[in-house]
């Protein structure tokens, strides 16, 4: 009878791990991080965090569970191993699963010396050579999976005051994923510039207006160190007004650009009634392509040709706000607000009109706000640890 049972809890307990191979628990999956945050763990959640709560939920759920069947004996060697349970929490000690990459698997003691939940408890009740004997031959398994040791554990966990499925109720999976997260997405926006503008043409002035960007881009994220790394590759319009020969006409600045922007995530929650949202704090430079010939209009049509010339690289400071949106299906997109503050002085032109050439600078070191919706249609791994 004896046999029947454990085969059976064998069976049942390998289905769910089967069917709940993500989660961080194959016997109540992620029911810890769903009563303390109130929704799913995703790829941003913190793995140590994730870990940590499980086993403070399950010290919790086995200290209210009911007792009174065990003996004395077994009630106070529980309530031991559960304090024990406790200070391993506490540390937040935990090991790394380093055998199957984007796989949660359970890691009995690493190749670091790091000890799971279950088996810092058999160190601390029945000595480390027991642990380690177990760690031998089933390393990466669940408790269902330890067949040849299930009747050796029961018993230890019998003597302890637990059952079985309580022990496999403790033991938590972990995963390290060895790639960063990667999207790749399109995004476009306005941008409204207030440049610091020079002229060298008497009497004249130049005033920034907004314009457009549109851009192909591609985002690496570093979990642990909360970093992203972005490239884009688009091409933005923007407008100038210009005062010049006692005319004024507008001049538009069309420009292909490579963007590459370094990004520190500092938040990545919020109040409930805003979606999701991620401030970004970065630097980001601009490689623009050097000659960019224009058409211009003026009251008179006296402007014959316009030539805006890109010198060195666009440097900015930005800030960012992005707020996400419902999912559409599999992919993601979202709305973001920005601030940037230029750097760089990086435009020159000339304006020749029917009489006269002159020459005008325009400086990038000033102010744009901008706002951009981005779609993200394509979606890789984020780096999680297990530590």
């Amino acid at each position: 009878m004896k046999q029947l049972l454990v085969a059976l809890y064998l069976l049942v307990t390998s289905s769910l791990f089967a069917q709940t191979l993500a989660s961080i628990n194959p016997v109540i999956g992620d029911i810890s991080f769903v009563a303390k945050y109130g929704e799913q763990p995703t790829a941003d959640c913190d793995e140590r965090d994730r870990i940590k709560t499980h086993l403070a939920y399950v010290e919790a759920q086995l200290r209210t569970t009911d007792v009174s069947a065990l003996t004395v004996e077994q009630q106070a060697k529980r309530n031991a191993i559960l304090d024990h349970l406790q200070d391993y929490w506490q540390r937040e000690q935990f090991p790394l699963n380093t055998a199957y990459p984007n796989e949660r698997r359970p890691c009995f003691i690493d190749e670091k010396g790091t000890i799971c939940a279950v088996g810092y408890l058999v160190e601390q009740t029945a000595g480390l050579a027991a642990a380690e004997a177990i760690n031998e031959q089933y390393q990466y398994a669940t408790i269902a999976e330890m067949t040849d040791k299930l009747p050796e554990i029961e018993q230890w966990a019998k003597e302890n005051g637990l059952s079985l499925n309580e022990c496999a109720m403790i033991q938590p999976t972990y995963m390290v994923v060895r790639m960063v997260k990667n999207q790749v997405g399109i995004y476009g926006g306005y941008t409204q510039a207030f440049g610091r503008i020079e002229t060298a043409i008497p009497g004249s002035s130049i005033r920034s207006n907004g314009g457009f960007e549109v851009a192909m881009t591609d985002s690496y994220r570093f979990a642990k160190l909360k970093l992203s790394v972005q490239t884009s590759l688009g091409y933005n319009s923007r407008n100038f007004t210009v005062k010049a020969f006692d005319e004024t006409f507008q001049v538009r600045n069309d420009r292909w650009f490579l963007s590459s922007t370094l990004a520190v995530r500092p938040i990545k929650k919020g109040p409930r009634w805003i979606p999701k949202p991620v401030l970004k704090l970065g630097a980001q430079v601009n490689f623009y392509n050097q000659n960019s010939p224009q058409t211009s209009f003026s009251s008179s049509m006296l402007v014959r040709n316009t030539v805006v010339r890109t010198g060195k690289p666009e440097v900015l400071l930005v800030g960012e706000m992005g707020f996400g949106l419902k999912a559409l299906g599999y992919h993601g997109h979202g709305l973001s607000v920005s601030y940037a503050y230029g750097l760089t002085e990086t435009m020159q032109g000339t304006i020749t009109t029917n009489s006269n050439t002159g020459v005008f600078r325009y400086s990038d070191a000033g102010s744009y706000l901008g706002i951009k919706y981005t779609f993200w249609f394509t979606k890789g791994y984020r780096t999680s640890y297990g530590a």
